[in-house]
């Protein structure tokens, strides 16, 4: 019968259970940590784009204020610069988007070659379907054409041609107009 089996095999029983029972509660607090993390990352994210967005404002700038004001253009790229490292940091999509708007800084800031590196950095690490790939890819071909590296540029906008309908005609597009750029009419067709 069913109470003599569970008689003879007590401990195996109760081992499952209790296996079960921790790994449930594992599961949970892992979700649990997942999304408490990913609630934090997406507060950072809040504020280092609240930073980025800040008006710059000769008088009574207030970096605490929400939203908040700085005194000077790069006061307050140092500020998101350092807000976005915090950011990356991490792991996961939203460090993904720190790369992408540090290298973004970087360039405003004049640092063509921080720039460069941190789209370098995104394209590297971005899977091709994500949209900030594209994005990456698209900043790199313009960084490295105004460095006069149009063949570099050619080269990085191929990796989005192969994508379908908008992106592939983009990059079709720019690389037309590098070549044109360039006086190859032939090679622009």
């Amino acid at each position: 019968s069913s109470a003599e089996w569970l008689q003879e095999n007590q401990k195996p029983v109760v081992a499952t259970a209790i296996a079960v029972v921790v790994g449930i509660i594992g599961i949970w607090l892992g979700l649990l940590y997942s999304e408490n993390r990913d609630t934090e990352a997406s507060k950072i994210l809040a504020q280092a784009m609240a930073i980025f967005d800040a008006q710059v404002v000769a008088e009574e700038a207030d970096p605490t204020a929400i939203p908040p004001t700085y005194g000077t253009e790069p006061e307050k790229w140092e500020a998101a610069k350092q807000a976005f490292k915090d950011l990356e940091n991490g792991s996961g999509p939203l460090s993904n988007i720190a790369t992408v708007y540090l290298a973004d800084i970087a360039e405003r800031n004049g640092d063509l070659a921080g720039a460069k590196q941190g789209f370098l950095d995104a394209v590297a690490t971005l899977s091709d379907r994500d949209t900030l790939y594209f994005l990456a890819v698209e900043r790199l071909a313009y960084l490295q054409e105004k460095e006069g590296k149009t063949a570099d540029a050619l080269t990085t906008l191929k990796k989005i041609q192969s994508k379908d309908g908008f992106y592939a005609d983009y990059a079709s597009y720019h690389q037309a107009r590098i070549h044109l750029a360039g006086g190859q009419k032939e090679k622009a067709r």
